[in-house]
């Protein structure tokens, strides 16, 4: 039996969305379709949403949920929102919508969770901590404002002789694994991309893009060389949007684009755009960026923590690829280190 077939039948069976973990379950059960890969689940996800993709409203699926779909005019879909399908699948999709955006300046950031609001990590340890309450803005300053005074206490605002800004401060905070009022985002949208794809395989990814030119609402401010030294609560005392392109020479911060928007701990959806990806192709996308575009995380965590984090435990291990050897005989040979770079391009000729 066809395997969309197959999957019709299952769910007019059960009279209700099923996750596509449960529909191959029973298509298996079933004796309907037998398994090839070691996926089987992301196999039938993949044929449903190819389905709908190219059929749109002929399709007899609908998603119901990420990864979760139901049949369309059977009944199934009621009481349960539609998601719409407008979500891309691959990097060539993701740039056309990238290309269509207004603006010139824009800031990106992933979600690997699509369900994922776009908060400070903060203002999420806030809500985390009392049971799921929204936070105030009174809350969430104090608490920020407590955090900075108590690293100034143990003299973490030091940094190779140099006093830190309360900005410089929790940027270097939150470097190292801190909940702190700011929200990373990325000048990069495949850098964006890539962090939308790296993690939570089973659930469809987000990519935000928020326009910072030709803004009317007033509510972006830059921070600027003079600014920088403020007091965060000087900062929050404005209540506006603040943008900020860090200056110093942090690898990572260089490696990811990355620049920082704080000012509220959420921050509204009539400020940005979204795409979501697709589940399914979560893992081809982080693969194509590797492979085409050098982003991963030995590139983005470019620096002592995120060397030992990309090569922890529950990481999988990194086999050097033909590609990998002759980008490193690139670096070497712009460093100046003939001998290595030969080396590199040895091992590049050499690999099959």
């Amino acid at each position: 039996m066809n395997l969309l077939n197959a999957v019709a039948q299952i769910l007019r069976a059960a009279g209700e969305p099923l996750h596509v973990q449960a529909i191959t379950k029973r298509l298996m059960a079933a004796g309907l379709w037998q398994a090839k890969g070691k996926t089987p689940d992301r196999t039938v996800g993949s044929c449903i949403y190819t389905d709908i993709q190219k059929k749109k409203s002929q399709s007899r699926f609908v998603k119901t949920a990420p990864s979760t779909f139901a049949l369309r005019d059977s009944g199934q879909e009621q009481n349960h929102a539609i998601v719409d399908t407008k979500s891309i699948s691959s990097v060539s999709e993701f740039i056309e919508w990238v290309d269509g955006l207004e603006g010139s300046i824009m800031y990106y950031r992933g979600l690997s969770n699509a369900r994922w609001e776009l908060e400070a990590s903060g203002y999420r340890r806030i809500k985390n901590s009392s049971g799921g309450n929204t936070p105030t803005l009174r809350n969430f300053k104090a608490d920020i404002g407590q955090l900075v005074k108590r690293a100034k206490f143990n003299r973490f605002d030091r940094q190779d002789g140099e006093k830190l800004s309360d900005l410089e401060l929790l940027a270097e905070l939150q470097h190292n694994g801190a909940a702190t009022c700011l929200i990373d985002f990325t000048g990069n949208p495949l850098v964006a991309l890539w962090f939308a794809c790296r993690e939570n395989p089973g659930q469809e990814g987000k990519v935000l893009a928020m326009r910072i030119d030709g803004d009317d609402t007033g509510a972006f401010a830059e921070v600027t060389y003079e600014k920088l030294e403020y007091p965060i609560d000087k900062f929050f005392s404005e209540r506006k949007l603040w943008r900020w392109e860090p200056g110093y020479n942090n690898n990572r911060i260089i490696a990811q684009n990355s620049v920082f928007v704080f000012g509220r701990g959420k921050i509204e959806e009539q400020y940005y755009k979204a795409i979501n990806i697709n589940e399914e192709a979560k893992e081809e996308i982080c693969s194509k960026l590797q492979e085409k575009y050098s982003i991963d995380e030995l590139h983005l965590f470019r620096d002592f923590t995120g060397f030992s984090l990309a090569n922890a435990p529950d990481k999988p291990c990194r086999i050097y690829s033909k590609t990998d050897y002759y980008r490193q005989g690139i670096l070497f040979y712009h460093k100046g280190d003939y001998k290595k770079a030969i080396e590199q391009y040895g091992k590049a000729i050499k690999e099959p």
